[in-house]
């Protein structure tokens, strides 16, 4: 059907006559937008494609680590100022299990870095039995270790494993030119085209006359010139994502990286200046952990003599959820406690998209903390990687969803959940479900238990047990000695963290994590209080 271009033109002009003055400015200002925006992904764009970030590196050129101005110490067995208690004979197997899987850990070809090597406190109190924690994704057993001289001073062996692929000594690789990311500014700057024309919201004009684009039926206006227009920036769009994705293909064959950076401070260009690292054994899959998982307690920690128990911090809560299921030939638990410290079930903001992403084959991109990471926390000592793949975060978050699938608590179970309040990492809403699972299930068997509460007062830190995930930052940590007993106690002696009153979190009635803390008089210094014990009124620490 063919429209008159004179009664189409009328029309428009007596629709628009009869538009309030507000209706008028709102669209100008969504056209001075859109047109500020589409400008800025062009210029981005081309900034991307004349100025690739590899040309930028905050690296040596070996590579090597940034410089050290670490000032809390390391803690480990050979630094610890207590003695160890005499181990006897049937302590043995464990033992030479422990110190087998060491030598094969550091045997490694890629080599481990200081602060990965697997950590094991001997029990300097009378012995009672073994106690496993388990270090979050992408860190290492230094994150956790200040819980080795507490536990081992309540008669505990305490070993740290070293996650499976975690703690390549680092060596960097090359970032891929950033010709994926300039495209793909070029092509958002045509979508605010394409947007603009559709909404006519761009001039008319010769090559594209977009004044109108409804009449008075409802009808499209039929101007051959504006179809052209889109179709001809939707092609050029299409064309641009498709070379990128060749261009994605291509680079990946070649052997470099597409790393994304998520801090922009860095030098010019969202890629990882030049600092991409090579950890590709990172598990690419669930069952890179699950089994790895099943083997460790297996083979090593199913030897101990008396109590085991087990805890872990974010991917390490995933894998002692999974862990938590093991049991003994009788079928008890093999871990008789269990603390969870803010377990990592699903990732924080970027979780909905972590499975879209993969399933559009963006799997091997990588993402990277930037400067702050790479040269203030690593400055500092803190161990780990700075940069890794989206399918290898996916990879940690499907341990505790299997764990969930098969969720059961073995006789004997006693599981505590330590959540931290508005929790930026992980998603707090399902540790909350998680909670809520398990309280099902020991609700129906006496000889299980689990509990939870909520720490409001940690300043919403992730790692609410650890300093070396903010040793670069000037904050204050003064929880951080009373809650590791408040830790010990559960794991030793089977003490919940005591609660105060309840409140409403991610719309759960939960009960709220008590400390002392608030009410002033706690301190804490990572060089003074490097190591220190728990005295016997629970929550309270003996410094050295």
């Amino acid at each position: 059907m063919e429209f008159d271009d004179a009664a189409v033109k009328g029309t428009g002009k007596t629709l628009a006559a009869r538009k309030p003055r507000r209706t008028l400015l709102f669209q100008g200002a969504c056209l001075v937008l859109l047109w500020i925006l589409s400008g800025l992904c062009l210029a981005l764009g081309i900034a991307v494609f004349v100025v690739p970030a590899t040309w930028v590196s905050l690296a040596t050129d070996d590579g090597g680590p940034p410089p050290s101005n670490q000032t809390c110490p390391a803690i480990t067995p050979a630094n610890s100022p207590y003695a160890a208690v005499a181990v006897a004979a049937n302590r043995q197997p464990f033992i030479a299990a422990w110190d087998a899987y060491v030598a094969d850990v550091l045997g490694r070809p890629e080599g481990v870095r200081p602060g990965c090597e697997p950590l094991r406190f001997p029990a300097t109190a009378a012995y009672r039995g073994v106690a496993v924690v388990h270090h979050g994704f992408s860190s290492c057993p230094q994150e956790m270790a200040n819980l080795g001289p507490p536990l081992a001073a309540k008669g505990f062996d305490v070993v740290f494993p070293l996650l499976p692929g975690h703690g390549n000594a680092i060596r960097y690789e090359p970032d891929a030119p950033n010709f994926l990311w300039s495209f793909l500014g070029i092509a958002f700057s045509l979508a605010g085209l394409l947007v603009m024309c559709c909404t006519r919201l761009v001039p008319c004009t010769a090559c594209c006359r977009c004044q109108c684009c409804l009449d008075a039926q409802g009808g499209c206006c039929g101007h051959k010139r504006r179809t052209q227009c889109i179709c001809t920036l939707a092609a050029l769009l299409g064309i641009l994502l498709l070379v990128s994705t060749v261009g994605y293909a291509i680079v990946l064959a070649g052997g470099s990286d597409f790393c994304l950076s998520l801090s922009f401070v860095d030098g010019v260009g969202p890629g990882c200046m030049g600092m991409s690292e090579f950890n590709d054994n990172l598990p690419t899959s669930a069952a890179g952990y699950t089994d790895w998982l099943d083997s460790f307690n297996a083979d090593v920690a199913s030897l101990a003599v008396g109590e085991l128990v087990l805890t872990g911090l974010s991917g390490g809560g995933g894998a002692a959820l999974y862990s938590s299921r093991a049991t003994r030939a009788d079928g008890s638990a093999l871990f008789a406690r269990v603390l969870l410290v803010a377990p990592y079930i699903d990732v924080a903001v970027i979780g909905p998209v972590l499975q879209p992403a993969i399933d559009l084959g963006l799997g091997e991109l990588k993402v990277d903390f930037g400067n702050d990471c790479r040269v203030a926390r690593r400055g500092q000592g803190k161990a780990g990687y700075c940069n890794y793949r989206l399918s290898r975060i996916d990879a940690m978050r499907e341990v505790a969803a299997v764990a969930r699938d098969g969720l059961a608590l073995p006789r004997g179970s006693n599981i505590e959940i330590l959540k931290v309040e508005n929790d930026g990492t992980v998603t707090n809403a399902d540790i909350s479900a998680l909670a809520v699972q398990l309280a099902a299930l020991t609700a129906t068997d006496p000889q299980t238990n689990s509990s939870l509460c909520v720490a409001t007062h940690v300043d919403e830190r992730h790692s609410p047990l650890s300093v070396w995930n903010y040793i670069h930052q000037d904050v204050e940590l003064e929880w951080i000695p009373e809650l590791i007993c408040q830790s010990v106690d559960f794991l030793a002696s089977g003490v919940p963290i005591p609660t105060d009153g309840a409140g409403t979190f991610d719309g759960y009635a939960e009960p709220i994590c008590h400390t002392d803390c608030d009410l002033g008089g706690c301190t804490y210094d990572c060089a003074a209080d490097a190591f220190f014990t728990c005295a016997a009124t629970p929550g309270r620490r003996v410094r050295r």
